[in-house]
């Protein structure tokens, strides 16, 4: 069975879809097997098939499935591209407080697609997301403190952060080209030789070297 929150690329889809069409035939209207459904379509690209399930769990009432089909309709993925339609999901998932829609609305702000571009709000909503344990929101709260955006710059907050994010399995930081700030990338490499990950120069140049420590911490973490 496909657990919440697991990446598509770490997904058995064929052998996932097996699992949960087997399991919908006893329970045919299982809001959360209707969102695993669509999380095994989706990782096979079956993305039009994945959205007409996301939207059954969604009207049930699941907020995964809400928090889903909101995050197509925000990129356009297997539906027309709609940024009213994914804030609407997405506030039907807050309602329930699930910390994925407190992700995707914070970056909602952060962005300002389909809602006023507010940092201060992407502050809140990522904050709320940390503080539910979600690495996801840390990793992003701690950009927010890298910039000095909705929140006081704080270099070593951000790297606290970033580095509670990489134990909870988040890897943007080291697979994406991020602008960081020399106060920041010292921080982080600090953490990192503290933690026996990295033995390089503290020069905050973010280069393979602190990259492969990143990874090396998120790995040992999983």
């Amino acid at each position: 069975m496909v657990e919440a929150g697991t990446p598509y690329s770490a997904i058995d889809g064929p052998a996932a879809e097996r699992a949960c069409r087997a399991a919908l035939a006893k329970f045919p209207d299982h809001p959360r097997l209707l969102s695993f459904l669509g999380d095994a379509l989706f990782s096979q690209d079956k993305q039009r098939e994945g959205v007409a399930v996301f939207r059954r769990a969604a009207e049930l009432g699941d907020p995964t499935g809400q928090t889903s089909l909101g995050i197509a309709y925000y990129y356009g993925f297997g539906v027309g591209q709609s940024y009213a339609e994914a804030v609407s999901w997405m506030q039907r998932a807050e309602a329930q407080d699930y910390p994925g829609a407190w992700v995707a609305l914070g970056i909602y702000h952060e962005d300002g697609r389909g809602t006023t571009r507010s940092f201060e709000r992407a502050a809140e909503y990522f904050g709320r997301a940390h503080a539910a344990g979600d690495p996801v929101g840390s990793s992003l709260l701690g950009r927010l403190h890298e910039h000095g955006r909705g929140l006081p710059r704080d270099p070593n907050r951000a790297a606290d952060l970033y580095i509670l994010a990489l134990k909870g399995g988040i890897e943007w930081m080291y697979t994406t080209k991020q602008a960081w700030t020399p106060e920041t990338g010292r921080a982080v490499q600090l953490r990192l030789r503290d933690l026996g990950y990295y033995d390089g120069a503290i020069d905050g140049a973010i280069g393979p070297g602190t990259k492969a420590a990143m990874q090396a911490l998120r790995n040992a973490s999983l």
